[in-house]
């Protein structure tokens, strides 16, 4: 009886503003450690994903769980690309290829290495990762690198101003990780003060003031996001600004790292972001605006079960609707 009128629904709420299931930092057959903690073997054996077949199976793991997925290998594209290519652009299911670059800071952080996602937009094609490291001779083609590789003598900013200019986005990876901008910043901190004093851990970053430190290092660089493993570490990078006194921040995102198709199913990583559409353009967006855009699962609002679908409104010429249909989402909506 209402099939027409809930067809119709499903097509207006098509144009609202909902929250996705989101993976911004996913692997796949093509990175060195894929399949490491394998529960099933087969299943993650990387000769099912080859072939022209390939990139099609591996989605069909992926669709059930998450509606948008960055896939990031180690410094390789290649799988990411051709995934992206095979999924195209709609809006149920897009694969965004990306990359895990390993990078090397500039001095005086110049020991250690650190994890960038770079992601570019749906259908980008190996060639334009590669013209992201233009000058870095020591790095081949994409085919014949085997993760180990890393970006130098490229001050962070500059890197990230290229993936921007190549329409892409930049975020930091796993940040509490060895591999991580925050946990390099204490480490740099406390090994220094080790030399002066025997305070503890705590004691060592409040005296030398490594947050303020990190927060401008951040801030001055032009990320797109911060990967963390916990929602509660959101507040590590959201300030007030000591310039102009309005709160600043960088938004945030659950690192998902899946190395296995068992780890596809991870409800508890999943980052939620409200978007229009699936695609790069609605998540840069996104991030711009985390306070009201990104949810993690325990802060995601449970929508009402049963809930109201959408409204009819049948009039005559006379009244001031004559016919209208409004469709509801799962989120707020407000009817003036």
């Amino acid at each position: 009886m209402h099939t027409k009128f809930i067809q119709q629904l499903a097509t207006l709420r098509s144009r609202t503003a909902r929250f996705r299931r989101v993976a911004l930092h996913l692997h796949s057959p093509d990175s060195r450690d894929w399949g490491r903690e394998a529960i099933d073997p087969a299943r993650n054996a990387r000769e099912r994903f080859a072939g022209d077949t390939g990139p099609g199976i591996f989605a069909d793991e992926l669709r059930p769980h998450l509606d948008l997925v960055c896939v990031t290998d180690h410094m390789r594209c290649g799988l990411a690309t051709r995934l992206s290519s095979t999924t195209g652009e709609n809006d149920d299911f897009m694969v965004l290829p990306g990359m895990e670059v390993n990078f090397r800071l500039s001095p005086p952080l110049g020991f250690a290495r650190i994890h960038l996602l770079t992601i570019l937009p749906e259908g980008a094609t190996s060639e334009k990762f590669s013209r992201l490291f233009q000058g870095q001779a020591g790095i081949p083609d994409d085919a014949q690198r085997n993760g180990q590789e890393e970006v130098t003598g490229i001050a962070l900013d500059e890197w990230i101003r290229r993936v921007h200019d190549e329409g892409g986005i930049c975020l930091a990876a796993h940040v509490e990780n060895p591999q991580g901008i925050r946990c390099q910043f204490r480490q740099t901190a406390q090994e220094t003060l080790r030399l002066f004093t025997d305070g503890d851990g705590v004691a060592l970053e409040r005296e030398n003031e490594v947050p303020e430190n990190l927060r401008e290092y951040l801030l001055n660089s032009g990320l797109d996001g911060i990967e963390v493993h916990r929602s509660k570490d959101v507040c590590h990078y959201r300030w007030t600004s000591q310039v102009d006194g309005k709160p600043r921040w960088i938004a945030t995102a659950l690192t998902f790292d899946a190395h296995t198709v068992e780890e596809f199913g991870r409800v508890d990583r999943v980052t939620h972001i409200k978007m229009t559409r699936l695609g790069l353009k609605d998540l840069r967006a996104a991030l711009t605006i985390p306070d009201t855009r990104i949810r993690f699962p325990d802060n995601l609002p449970s929508p009402p079960s049963p809930r109201l679908l959408g409204i009819e409104i049948s009039g005559t010429d006379k009244s001031f609707f004559q016919h209208v249909s409004i469709a509801l989402t799962e989120n707020l909506n407000c009817l003036i």
